[in-house]
């Protein structure tokens, strides 16, 4: 009776849904492992960040700060300006993420003092 049944044609029925299902099962894997690359080298800039930093608050108001930013990307280019890379400094020159966050840690320490100071600073104005 079973071998009756996978002859309708309710059987072509299953074997394309299971195709859908497959297709999109690879598509998914293929794009999760490509972010997964980038999301490993965002995460490398942080703990970068994080050992530069050395204080835990400080180091969470420069992620959310560089997320506004640039989404930790060291290639983000602002249309409207000359910002450029993780912090989004004008004119940087540099395409190295570890010469960027050196930049721009050295930027907010000398213009707000703390990354939460710049994040404050900010979230008021749009630009730090």
């Amino acid at each position: 009776m079973i071998a009756n049944s996978l002859d309708t044609p309710n059987k072509w029925k299953w074997i394309s849904y299971i195709c859908v299902y497959l297709v999109l099962v690879l598509n998914a894997s293929t794009n999760a492992y490509a972010s997964t690359d980038s999301h490993i080298e965002k995460e490398k800039y942080k703990l970068y960040s994080h050992i530069k930093l050395t204080n835990h608050n400080e180091y969470l108001c420069l992620v959310r700060l560089w997320n506004l930013e640039s989404l930790w990307n060291p290639k983000a280019n602002n249309k409207e300006s000359t910002a450029y890379g993780i912090p989004q400094l004008l004119k940087l020159n540099t395409k190295d993420p570890y010469l960027q966050i050196d930049a721009g840690l050295k930027y907010i320490a000398h213009r707000h003092g703390t990354p939460c100071k710049a994040l404050a600073y900010h979230l008021k104005t749009g630009t730090y």
